[in-house]
């Protein structure tokens, strides 16, 4: 595992590597994660294997996006009322005091087909715009939404130290660690998604 601090004159780098397929431990407002680009299946199978989770057809990694229009521009809200999408605008705004949100909508697949093969059993993906500026710094750098799942063992809790991180996966090749030091233990993402009648259902 390699290891840079997360400041942007590295940002090029943390690109490149994600561009050659490969994956990443990032910073979140939750916890440490696992990402990668969301067009590379090589990144995707990497993580799958590091957390054991190849066989596990039910799960699937959320989406990281930079913004609310590129939330739109993956999610097809189109058919969601005003007032659930001014909802998911208000709980994505990273200056606003709610929770962090991952939000479980419907493929935007007319705009990106390549959505069909992104966990193909899945109809909807789970997305979120984080409350981190620092990562929204990278992903509007970047230009291009992240997958991204906790940085952890199966079944063990999230980790938050750069110890932890080295400690758990410091052996793996082709891994980057991009450091901010310790993390605020922060509990993981709200889950909510929209049933067939718009009601709210949340789901962690």
């Amino acid at each position: 595992m390699r290891t840079l601090p997360f400041l942007p004159q590295h940002f090029l780098e943390i690109s490149q590597h994600l561009n050659n397929g490969l994956p990443i431990i990032l910073p979140t407002e939750t916890s440490y994660g696992f990402s990668g680009n969301i067009f590379s299946p090589t990144a995707i199978h990497a993580v799958e294997h590091i957390k054991n989770r190849k066989n596990q057809k039910n799960k699937a990694f959320l989406i990281l996006v930079d913004s609310f229009q590129t939330l739109k521009d993956f999610a097809d809200i189109s058919e969601l009322s005003q007032k659930n999408k001014d909802y998911i605008k208000e709980y994505s705004d990273i200056f606003s005091q709610h929770k962090p949100t991952t939000f479980i909508l419907k493929k935007n697949i007319k705009k990106h087909p390549f959505l069909k093969q992104y966990y193909p059993n899945f109809l909807e993906i789970g997305i979120r715009i984080p409350k981190y500026p620092p990562l929204i710094g990278f992903l509007k750098s970047h230009k291009t939404p992240l997958f991204s799942t906790s940085a952890n063992l199966p079944n063990h809790a999230p980790l938050y130290t750069s110890e932890d991180i080295h400690k758990y996966f410091g052996h793996i090749p082709n891994l980057l660690f991009v450091d901010a030091g310790d993390l605020k233990k922060n509990p993981p993402s709200s889950i909510i998604k929209f049933n067939e009648n718009e009601e709210l259902i949340i789901l962690r």
